[in-house]
């Protein structure tokens, strides 16, 4: 694992997962709120409003990288890691994986059938998202309409910030993967330290108005 800062970062286990994932304390808050709407949208797009729980959260991954790479912002704040089947969110991960159990803002709208699949039971609406984000999420669904689940994986492998983040592939873990590392794979390195520095100052803008 990268090294980072003790006061920044908790680690533990998932009891819900097969290995370990790494949670880290990001300068920027995870908006359960509007993840759900985000995973609403692609779920709304599905037969019978289900789909795979890994495929959904290669989705959000792809949509997230596409608003990164055109307007310089991410679809919602959250952690990004490197696993085995590729880059995602892990907060998504934990939300997905234990089925909103300890969060009703993800619980309340989502239901897991099985191990592998998730279905929409509630629509949360959209107001969060803009036009943008919406259509970054029905383009990563348009665009990986063609392929199955481990197609999609296997095109998240050929990022090159899952590559760099995660260099043993016999590995079974998480790594953290950096803002920087993004923006740099989806052309935007040059502008990096500038729109780091602006998503700080809108979530320190946040913060202050929730105090």
């Amino acid at each position: 694992m990268q090294s980072f800062d003790l006061l920044n970062l908790l680690a533990f286990t998932s009891p819900h997962a097969e290995h370990s994932i790494y949670y880290i304390m990001s300068f920027h808050p995870f908006d359960i709120s509007k993840a759900a709407q985000a995973a609403a949208v692609i779920l709304r797009s599905q037969l019978n409003h289900s789909i795979g729980r890994l495929r959904l959260m290669k989705l959000l991954y792809i949509a997230h990288r596409k608003m990164l790479a055109k307007y310089g912002r991410p679809l919602f704040e959250a952690n990004v890691v490197a696993m085995k089947h590729g880059p995602l969110h892990s907060e998504v991960y934990r939300a997905v994986s234990i089925n909103g159990a300890d969060d009703h803002e993800w619980g309340d709208f989502f239901e897991n059938k099985g191990t592998q699949v998730v279905k929409l039971v509630k629509d949360p609406g959209a107001s969060l998202l803009s036009d943008a984000e919406v259509q970054s999420l029905n383009d990563a669904v348009e665009e990986m309409s063609g392929y199955n689940d481990w197609e999609v994986v296997d095109i998240t492998h050929t990022f090159p910030e899952w590559d760099k983040n995660y260099p043993d592939r016999k590995e079974n873990t998480s790594h953290p993967i950096p803002m920087e590392d993004i923006l740099n794979a989806v052309g935007m390195g040059e502008q990096a330290e500038e729109i780091q520095a602006d998503l700080e100052e809108q979530a320190e803008f946040r913060r202050l108005l929730r105090s």
